[in-house]
């Protein structure tokens, strides 16, 4: 009797298994297609708003490719493994001196000890820079810059789209990325020319009717301040200015070294750049640099503070100190003026050529090369574009700081509660 209801039992279990497969096929599927749904309601989706104001139909469109390469997804995120800091991590191995990149190498998980400063292709400019043949440098370096100095290129990406120009009425310089090279230090104060390269979105008044510009060259400092408009430290590169006009543009400026105590008490060591030359002045340059572009800076952590009775010595603050933040990661740019050559015309100004390095137009170029820039304009308004932020005496939190910091083990921000630096960043930076 036992062995008969068994075989029954046997045949019922037999008949309903395909039953039994079909409704779990189903519940999985059901299950998959929830998670398809959860994914695509929490699949960040570009409003247009966010997209930078008043740009063209095609430079708009540029924006928007930015601006979605920066928005995450759940399919990259799934794809990319990405390494964070933490503070026992080794040195990088292997250096490229021709490319950007940041101070923390994500992919490898090391680090490198000097900063390049802003992605160049996190900002509306990226697709600008495709063609450039390296993101670090270019050839019309001063001598050896790289090779000597390399880790002074630094990116400084300006954000305007609301148009804050020099004076009412100028163009619209509505963003502007900036390559400049420079040693935060009394080394790099005591140095007058320094090479850049910029790409910039210059817009009319109202930030309308964009087109964008390109240019280089060598920017010229003037003289140099020590400290800022107080005392002037003669140098034998200085032009031949009169001493009662050194607070005048183009100059560079440094902290005293009897300054050193409120440097400490305020954590702050400005040194502030800029490259303007009045018409004032034309008289003491004879081969004026920056025609096309003028670029005024500032950092709050420089290296050291300058001895004026002893210029070849460096006194540094804290370099080489645990938690030392006096190695020039912040910089701040408060001013830009790009002026499209006279000579070009009015109106939307298209063209493609070579300026020299002070930034006049060389026909006899014909390619890039030391004294060869190219000079690149696509429906540029003509006349002045300018920003302006005011200089003044500017929180060191409104600088970008490009260090890395860490609350125990895990990365926070320079000014959270124990924030401490990496101390990856080594002079000269």
């Amino acid at each position: 009797m036992k062995r008969r209801y068994f075989l029954i039992f046997a045949a019922v279990i037999l008949l309903l298994a395909p039953l039994i497969v079909l409704y779990l096929s189903r519940s999985e599927l059901t299950q998959q297609a929830e998670l398809v749904s959860d994914i695509g309601e929490n699949t960040a989706i570009l409003p247009s708003q966010d997209t930078p104001e008043g740009l063209d139909v095609d430079h708009q469109e540029q924006a928007n490719a930015i601006l979605v390469q920066e928005t995450p997804t759940a399919a990259s995120n799934a794809t990319t493994e990405r390494i964070e800091p933490f503070p026992d991590a080794l040195p990088c191995s292997d250096h490229e001196s021709t490319s950007w990149h940041d101070l923390w190498n994500e992919e490898t998980g090391c680090y490198y000890d000097h900063t390049h400063n802003h992605n160049p292709f996190e900002t509306v400019l990226a697709d600008q820079i495709q063609g450039w043949e390296q993101t670090i440098s270019y050839p019309w370096q001063t001598p050896h810059e790289n090779e000597h100095k390399h880790a002074g290129y630094k990116y400084v990406y300006v954000q305007n789209p609301q148009c804050a120009t020099v004076e009412s009425g100028d163009n619209c310089l509505k963003y502007a990325l900036v390559q400049l090279h420079i040693v935060g230090s009394t080394m790099g104060a005591q140095t007058r020319f320094h090479s850049f390269r910029a790409v910039a979105m210059i817009c009319g008044p109202d930030g309308n009717n964009c087109g964008i510009a390109q240019t280089g060259g060598w920017a010229d400092f003037g003289v140099l301040h020590c400290s800022y408009k107080q005392q002037y430290c003669p140098l034998e590169s200085d032009p031949s200015i009169p001493a009662d006009r050194f607070e005048m543009p183009p100059y560079r400026a440094s902290t005293h070294i009897m300054d050193l105590p409120r440097v400490l008490t305020n954590g702050k060591n400005i040194q502030i750049w800029n490259s303007g030359i009045l018409p004032a002045q034309f008289p003491y340059y004879s081969d004026p640099h920056n025609q096309i572009l003028q670029y005024d800076w500032q950092t709050a952590d420089a290296w050291d503070v300058l001895d004026p009775d002893d210029l070849g010595a460096v006194h540094f603050i804290c370099a080489d100190e645990p938690n030392c933040r006096f190695n020039h990661s912040t910089m701040r740019m408060y001013e830009i003026i790009f002026r499209v050559p006279e000579e070009l015309g009015d109106g939307l100004v298209s063209f493609s050529g070579y300026t020299d390095l002070q930034g006049n137009i060389d026909p006899t170029c014909t390619a890039v090369g030391s004294e060869c820039v190219p000079l690149i304009l696509e429906k540029v308004p003509s006349g002045s574009a300018t920003f302006r932020v005011p200089l003044g005496n500017t929180p060191i939190e409104e600088f970008d700081d490009y260090d890395i910091y860490f609350c125990g083990e895990q990365v926070c921000g320079p000014f959270d509660l124990n924030a401490r630096s990496a101390d990856w960043i080594k002079y000269p930076n």
